[in-house]
């Protein structure tokens, strides 16, 4: 004759006691609102952490032409214009952080990685203010591939070039 046995309770068959559930609910979602409080708090004052593949730009180095373009961009971009800064190794991420640029204006990081056919274009599709390119390869930097690039090239910044909406549309 055997003894019945006393089943031991799997983790799965384990409940918390009744008492207990209305305080778990109810500190369910002060937490959560406080997680989502400090998320806040923490961004803002962390100087605008930007998401996705565009935080790398605050790890990019910038060396002193990038830099030199964003200070260019600092001082003579209004606010709230849109700059479209040719992409080159997530440096126009860092240059547009660099400068003040939020990425809501950032064209190259919201609407399009690539110019439309032309700077005109590409200024009227975007309303970008200023369109950024990089004179490196003469196949593919935007000042050599886009044909009503200025004649004078921009304001050089380095190897960048700058083109202003101004330079573009010429009102007479």
């Amino acid at each position: 004759m055997t003894l019945p046995q006393e089943e031991k309770p799997t983790p799965l068959d384990y409940q918390s006691p009744p008492e207990q559930a209305p305080v778990a609910r109810g500190a369910t979602v002060p937490a959560r609102v406080l997680a989502a409080v400090a998320c806040v708090v923490f961004a803002t004052l962390a100087f605008g952490i930007w998401a996705g593949a565009e935080s790398m730009g605050a790890v990019t180095r910038l060396d002193g032409e990038d830099r030199a373009l964003a200070r260019y961009l600092r001082a003579h971009r209004g606010a709230h214009e849109p700059v479209m800064i040719e992409p080159l190794a997530f440096a126009d991420i860092a240059i547009a952080h660099a400068a003040g640029v939020p990425w809501t204006e950032s064209v190259t990081l919201i609407v399009t990685r690539e110019p439309r056919a032309t700077v005109a274009e590409s200024m009227l599709a975007t309303s970008a203010r200023f369109v950024v390119g990089y004179d490196h390869d003469p196949s593919l930097g935007w000042p050599r591939r886009l044909p009503d690039w200025p004649r004078d090239g921009g304001t050089p910044i380095g190897r960048w070039r700058v083109v202003d909406r101004a330079q573009v549309f010429k009102f007479k």
